[in-house]
């Protein structure tokens, strides 16, 4: 849960109310505070609607946001978690 903590931060900081990104997103404030919450996934196109409402830093969140699909598609329970991620870093870093 790294974009919605990050998030969160932001709003705070910019003395936000998140019925007003909630109202940008077209979205009802419950929704938006399910995003922060980390309790539902937002898409891209709703990320960068965010994004510029927070006038945020675009390729922060993005990586963030990047970093929690990785997370998410990962079972953590499994002892070789780290191993399969390093293997896909391996594999990133060949491509490039």
């Amino acid at each position: 849960m790294l974009l919605p903590n990050r998030l969160k931060e932001i709003r705070l900081q910019s003395n936000m109310p998140q019925r007003k990104i909630a109202a940008e997103l077209d979205i009802d404030t419950a929704t938006y505070c399910k995003y922060e919450n980390g309790v539902m996934r937002m898409s891209i196109a709703q990320l960068e609607k965010i994004i510029k409402c927070l006038n945020a830093n675009h390729d922060e969140l993005l990586t963030l946001w990047q970093a929690d699909q990785f997370c998410n598609a990962v079972s953590t329970d499994m002892p070789i978690a780290k191993e399969a991620m390093e293997i896909v870093i391996n594999q990133y870093q060949a491509q490039k």
